[in-house]
């Protein structure tokens, strides 16, 4: 390694001696320059070289080659005139930054973002020869990136003005990815720059104070290139020819490509899209042809599946307006008559719903839903249950809808328990209805549905202030679901919340029930539900929390046995914090952080110690 290392420093000699006679850098400068450069250079001779060692020593070449530029731009005019002129030394740095990129790219082959900069880096050093032989590696090895091609492309067209050669490599990209649309669209661009380059330079050409115009031949001398590109247009590409001087074979060109493209990829409404889109932003594109691909897209989005394809396109992005939505669904209401069309739209949408923030811009998203998608019976008594927390179901509007369900369905559970959820009262018969028809939980595939019938029936038990006969009905739940741990655990969690807004008479009673019940439920709760009860404690009246903490504590016991919180250290912590910082019973923290040693994992146990050790020391 050393010896390879030595051999690249000994081809700097010449440049750094040109630099100490030119004054460019000095002594000190160029040590510091030889040392940065042979540190990097056992980094990049590694054979666990990573990409990282080469991008340092690439940038740290680029900021000395712009320190360089800057010194010497102080005694070189911009012509080169001056005390000292430009010479090839100059160049050695940028030399070393393509040799450094080609060592990058040999060893690191499959990273784009790599090659793509060294392309970058090329264009903007006007070195178009090299930029020729490293697209070419480039495309070799990864022939389906598009932007290799355009940089290649637009550097030719753009810098250099050489307009055939651009053709040419954009149709050699076509032939290597003859089934990629992404291409064709890029060359319909291209096609229609072309254009607009050739007909600016006929422009003024013809433009002056002739009082005849001057008129220009233009010979299509690539038109090899498109036929073998384009076979299947042989005999339109022949008749392309000039008229009365007007660029009248470019602009069929564009044409033809387009038909092309129409016909390869004529079910890709995104597609003929991005074709209208760029059309439409050339000023000089003849109208008819504009009108033509305006059509054409026109044309395939009133199909339904080119509809279908359209709004999936639309809806792709996911932070889209209400306002543009709004235009979506109006316009094509009558598309959603179709199954496919409506239930691909409709999972869109609910995933557009799921990703707003604002409430109201989901009520939005659903009053449009139900206004223009045709949905029937079953579909709105399903979006209602989905989204019955979101949106107001007192509104008329949803009211009379619920209605209909309810006549339509035959009075069952999803549209008895949207009923009541209309209603600001209940009423005892309906909620009797409500309670009979929650049992049959095997009717129904959202087990949701049982557990917030049965949290409405338990929360007015408590609004009667039936304490007795609330808890009664729990066990009676919990008894009937027993098969069901993920149904235990939920009616648990609701009964916790609803504890939380109850007028109780005895906290400390109704607390116990509930802990005795999760230690029967044979079930994993939620921490939720622990933290709901002592948030119930902390809500409760004064006088109500007299003998609270025996309560206490066996719900920091149920939620340490619950599940696998045994091996979690923060639940002992939390625990202990309580007995030292609260109770102040030192003794049994000690008791219960020796007990937890003996459970946690043994990844956690130092961190477990040294935070029960701070506990106590902050506490002293």
């Amino acid at each position: 390694m050393a010896d390879k290392v030595e051999v690249v420093l000994e081809k700097m000699t010449d440049e750094l001696q040109y630099y100490i006679s030119q004054e460019l850098f000095s002594k000190r400068e160029v040590k510091k320059i030889v040392k940065e450069r042979r540190a990097s250079e056992y980094k990049m001779q590694r054979k666990d070289a990573s990409l990282l060692f080469f991008m340092d020593s690439i940038d740290f070449e680029k900021k000395l080659d712009k320190l360089r530029m800057k010194r010497k731009n102080k005694r070189v005019g911009k012509d080169g005139s001056g005390a000292q002129k430009v010479v090839l030394m100059d160049h050695s740095i940028k030399r070393r930054i393509m040799y450094l990129y080609d060592r990058g790219i040999r060893k690191f082959k499959n990273n784009i973002a790599l090659h793509k900069e060294y392309m970058e880096y090329l264009v903007s050093n006007k070195s178009f020869q090299k930029l020729n032989r490293v697209l070419a590696k480039s495309v070799q090895i990864h022939p389906n990136v598009l932007d290799f091609w355009l940089i290649g492309v637009y550097a030719e067209h753009d810098m250099r003005g050489n307009l055939f050669s651009s053709r040419k490599l954009m149709l050699q990209a076509i032939r290597n990815n003859p089934d990629n649309a992404n291409f064709y669209v890029e060359y319909f661009k291209y096609e229609i720059k072309f254009f607009e380059k050739i007909k600016q330079r006929i422009q003024i050409l013809n433009s002056g104070g002739e009082q005849e115009e001057k008129k220009i031949d233009f010979i299509m001398d690539e038109e090899d290139e498109v036929q073998s590109q384009h076979s299947n247009k042989n005999e339109e590409i022949e008749n392309i020819d000039l008229e009365d001087g007007k660029l009248s074979g470019s602009a069929n060109l564009v044409e033809i490509v387009f038909d092309n493209i129409l016909e390869q990829f004529g079910d890709r409404v995104d597609i003929i899209k991005r074709c209208r889109d760029i059309s439409r932003q050339s000023e000089l594109l003849e109208e008819s042809l504009k009108n033509k691909i305006n059509s054409s897209y026109q044309q395939m989005k009133n199909t339904n599946e080119g509809f279908l394809k359209y709004s999936q396109m639309k809806l792709k992005d996911q932070s889209i307006s209400i306002e543009k939505l709004s235009k979506l669904l109006e316009k094509n209401s009558d598309k959603f008559e179709e199954d496919e069309i409506q239930q691909q739209v409709l999972i869109k949408l609910e995933s557009i719903i799921e990703k707003k923030e604002q409430i109201e811009e989901k009520r939005q998203i659903i009053k449009l839903i139900m206004d223009n998608m045709n949905l029937n019976v079953n579909q709105c008594q399903d979006l209602l249950l989905k989204y019955h927390r979101i949106i107001d179901l007192t509104n008329k509007q949803y009211t009379m809808m619920i209605d209909g369900i309810l006549k339509s369905q035959n009075r069952n559970l999803p549209s008895i328990y949207l009923h009541i959820k209309s209603m600001r009262t209940v009423p005892k018969d309906l909620l009797a209805e409500l309670e009979q028809k929650s049992w049959n939980y095997k009717e129904f595939k959202d087990l949701q549905l049982i557990v917030n019938s049965k949290s409405i029936i338990l929360n007015e038990m408590l609004k009667m202030k039936k304490q007795s006969l609330a808890e009664e009905y729990l066990k009676k739940c919990l008894l009937q679901f027993s098969g069901v741990a993920q149904l235990k655990s939920d009616i648990i969690y609701q009964y916790s919340k609803l504890l939380k807004s109850a007028e109780l008479q005895e906290v400390n009673q109704s607390i116990s029930f509930l802990i005795e019940q999760i230690s029967k439920s044979s079930c994993i709760i939620k921490d939720k539900v622990y933290d709901n009860l002592l948030l119930t404690i902390n809500l409760s009246l004064p006088s109500k929390k007299q003998n609270c903490q025996e309560v206490i504590n066996r719900i920091y016991e149920s939620k340490i046995h619950n599940g696998d919180n045994k091996k979690d250290s923060s639940k002992w912590l939390e625990y202990i914090s309580y007995l030292v910082n609260i109770e102040n019973n030192e003794g049994k923290a000690r008791d219960v952080f020796e007990n937890g040693l003996q459970n946690v994992s043994k990844g956690s146990q130092e961190g477990y110690i040294q935070s029960y050790n701070k506990i106590i020391s902050s506490k002293q």
